[in-house]
């Protein structure tokens, strides 16, 4: 699935949408690229850096970004399930306890999941990028 970003250019201010991909992460990890803007024909930067080229402010960042992203993405999933799952846990006549724990146990999984889903995103464009800068030494 692809998603596309939008960039602005600095010069004339003309909305450009980029192609990117559906890790969080790389959206500011990779190779630093000049591209031309084709409304002013000027060259500005995408804005992107290696991993080993960031701060350690910058690296916080990002890695919190990625967990408050998949807390939210969990949150949101967790709110479409309990909502689907009222008629079918009611039929199973559970006990309000007993509700509660599968419900519970239901969205613990989907953050759990939600939250690896995007650590392993983040760390694989981490790899990729010191890949990158080992190749270019």
């Amino acid at each position: 699935m692809a998603t596309l970003r939008w960039v602005l250019c600095p010069h004339c201010g003309t909305s450009l949408n980029k192609p990117g991909t559906p890790a969080l992460a790389r959206k500011s990890i990779g190779p630093t690229v000049l591209e031309t803007c084709p409304h002013c024909l000027k060259q500005y930067s995408t804005g992107f850096s290696e991993w080993e080229r960031k701060s350690k402010i910058e690296r916080f960042f990002i890695r919190a970004r990625t967990v408050l992203s998949s807390l939210a993405i969990g949150f949101f999933m967790n709110v479409v399930i309990f909502f689907a799952s009222i008629p079918i846990l009611s039929k199973l006549n559970l006990s309000n306890r007993e509700y509660l724990v599968c419900l519970g146990f239901i969205f613990l999984t989907i953050f759990i999941i939600s939250f690896f889903k995007h650590w392993k995103g983040l760390n694989e464009a981490i790899a990729e990028s010191l890949e990158r800068t080992k190749k270019k030494i």
